[in-house]
């Protein structure tokens, strides 16, 4: 479950609700083991494992009393079975991964503004917090509003916007009728869907660059320079993309634009 949430959590197209969204699903799924219910599904399926495998079944590890100037002057406690002794250190294992999702995860004054911003977006809030954050980046206020039409135009095709993403989803979608464009209706609107689209939910991207990097800056390429570095890098980081490009069409738009070209390769197409 960490691995699959780790998984979702560094995807390209991530918005801030989904990461979320994600999280809260993890903490909750995660703490249904902290149940005694629960751990007794994973006891009886591990004993069931032992025996179907012919090993022996979990045992009591030797006792071993705690240093005293770590343990003060109590009583030492010991597991009676091999069950509660497990059974405390699933649960110290549970306490210990919620600790860490909540400390890494809490909750911030960019958290509570990115809400508050997508909330407006889809429409479950005004615009008052974003005029006072934004006062800066507006030329009018006012055509913010014309997010009613917006909202109005994803009613009229029955299109439900649950978070940020369906909101861009939807405007991408009806942007491409040339008869039905909204970028040039609401230009306020869609300024602030490019602010919050500048805004990282997280910094996979980033630590992907400095992976890249680390790749194409080698001993034999010290001497290269920092304009060839740069593209490099953008075609590393955007490999998807370089795939999908035809590399027949980029090659003859190379040798059309060179009259010396043009005399010495002949075009594919």
């Amino acid at each position: 479950m960490v691995e699959d949430s780790n998984i979702a959590l560094q995807e390209v197209q991530l918005n801030f609700r989904k990461a979320e969204n994600i999280i809260n699903t993890l903490k909750e799924i995660i703490s249904r083991y902290r149940f005694s219910e629960r751990f007794d599904l994973v006891w009886d399926s591990a004993v069931l494992a032992a025996k179907a495998a012919g090993i022996y079944e979990p045992t009591l590890p030797r006792k071993r009393k705690t240093p005293a100037r770590l343990n003060g002057t109590g009583d030492h406690h010991f597991s009676e079975t091999p069950k509660d002794h497990y059974c405390k250190i699933s649960y110290e294992i549970v306490d210990a991964v919620l600790v860490g999702l909540n400390s890494r995860f809490e909750e911030t004054e960019t958290s509570k503004h990115l809400i508050t911003v997508v909330d407006f977006i889809i429409g479950k809030s005004d615009v008052s917090h974003g005029k006072e954050f934004f006062r800066d980046d507006f030329e009018d206020y006012g055509r913010l509003f014309h997010r009613d039409l917006f909202l109005d135009q994803a009613k009229a095709k029955n299109v439900t916007l649950e978070d940020f993403q369906s909101a861009l989803d939807f405007l991408k979608s009806v942007n491409e009728d040339i008869s039905q464009s909204l970028t040039s209706i609401i230009p306020e609107f869609v300024k602030l869907m490019k602010i919050v689209l500048t805004m990282p939910v997280s910094t996979c991207t980033a630590e992907r660059s400095f992976s890249c990097l680390r790749r194409l800056k080698t001993y034999f390429h010290s001497t290269m320079t920092q304009d060839r570095l740069n593209h490099l890098a953008v075609l590393c980081c955007h490999s998807d993309l370089l795939e999908s490009i035809d590399l027949d069409v980029l090659l003859d738009e190379f040798i059309s634009k060179n009259a010396i070209r043009m005399n010495t390769f002949a075009l594919i197409h």
